[in-house]
């Protein structure tokens, strides 16, 4: 996460100024980790990555991927 957010002070996205497949990936994969240990992003631990991860978790498909996966986490009790 430290390394993240060092990246994320100089661009918006991972890949510069727009998201990418690459944003989508390393947010699926944080959203994972995060939902099945019952955590949060804390702002003042990583801000940058705190900000990256809420605007992204604005953008209607990865709403749509969260709903689904947090779907199937409660129908298995996986967390």
């Amino acid at each position: 996460m430290a390394v993240l957010d060092k990246k994320l002070q100089r661009y918006e996205f991972l890949c510069g100024e727009e998201f990418t497949v690459a944003d989508i990936q390393i947010y699926n994969e944080i959203m994972t980790v995060l939902t099945l240990h019952r955590k949060n992003i804390e702002s003042r631990e990583y801000p940058n990555v705190f900000a990256w991860f809420n605007k992204m978790s604005t953008v209607a498909e990865v709403q749509e991927t969260d709903r689904k996966f947090r779907d199937i986490v409660a129908k298995y009790s996986f967390a």
